[in-house]
């Protein structure tokens, strides 16, 4: 498997392969790891980036590939994400 190609395994749905151009895996990544900054050390734990980045998957597959557009996806599904997870 290429970097830029990506398996999402979606609980209700066959299987989708995505491409991704290396620009758009490098976006993704940079906007994962400022999000990743913001957050207290306390939350920024492995399973909350893993989530993060399923948030992000989504994002862009969906057409949002700007940085700036995933670092606001991500913004608005974040309260939400601590709230869940870390409460378990």
């Amino acid at each position: 498997m290429h970097l830029n190609q990506v398996l999402l395994w979606p609980r209700d749905r066959a299987v989708i392969m995505q491409t991704f151009s290396p620009e758009l895996v490098e976006t993704m990544r940079a906007a994962l790891e400022e999000a990743m900054s913001r957050l207290p050390s306390e939350q920024a734990i492995p399973r909350i980036k893993a989530i993060l980045a399923e948030c992000i998957l989504k994002a862009a597959t969906e057409g949002q590939t700007s940085h700036d557009s995933l670092v606001s996806a991500l913004a608005e599904q974040l309260p939400a994400i601590l709230n869940v997870h870390l409460m378990q």
